[in-house]
């Protein structure tokens, strides 16, 4: 989520559309999620990335879509984190598999976050806002509980 983190770029997701990050001006940035959205508004998958330090991604989508879709998205997003990471550490970096949030640990996810990154699905003449969250090196537990 820094300048070269491979998020920048638009990319093909399984012929479902392209991701990339949404505009930061103009017209089309009404239509990107504000990182302020209400949780209750918002469904999302929590990754973690067992590195040194640890840290999370988190995945924020409107409630009401795919689950199984933007649980993946989130898993292609958090595997790219991963390899970024890998080579810059030289060491491997895993990620724990999507856990699905409830919407008080997305609420606290939105207020602990250390990075917030507004990305868009572009399918089938819709856009769909995303927010990717990063929480870095965190005292408390990032899921659920």
């Amino acid at each position: 989520m820094s300048p070269g983190s491979g998020f920048a770029e638009a990319f093909d997701f399984y012929g479902t559309g392209f991701v990339g990050e949404a505009p930061v001006q103009g017209p089309e940035f009404a239509s990107s999620m504000d990182p302020s959205t209400e949780a209750s508004a918002l469904g999302g998958f929590l990754f973690r990335l067992h590195s040194e330090p640890s840290s999370w991604l988190a995945l924020l989508h409107p409630r009401g879509l795919e689950e199984s879709l933007y649980a993946e998205l989130g898993n292609l997003l958090a595997s790219r984190e991963a390899d970024r990471l890998s080579a810059l550490a030289g060491m491997p970096v895993a990620i724990s598999p999507p856990e699905p949030l409830s919407t008080p640990a997305i609420a606290r996810l939105q207020a602990i976050a250390t990075q917030r990154l507004r990305l868009e699905h572009r399918t089938g003449g819709h856009v769909v806002p995303l927010l990717l969250l990063r929480i870095q090196d965190s005292r408390e537990e990032a899921g659920n509980g």
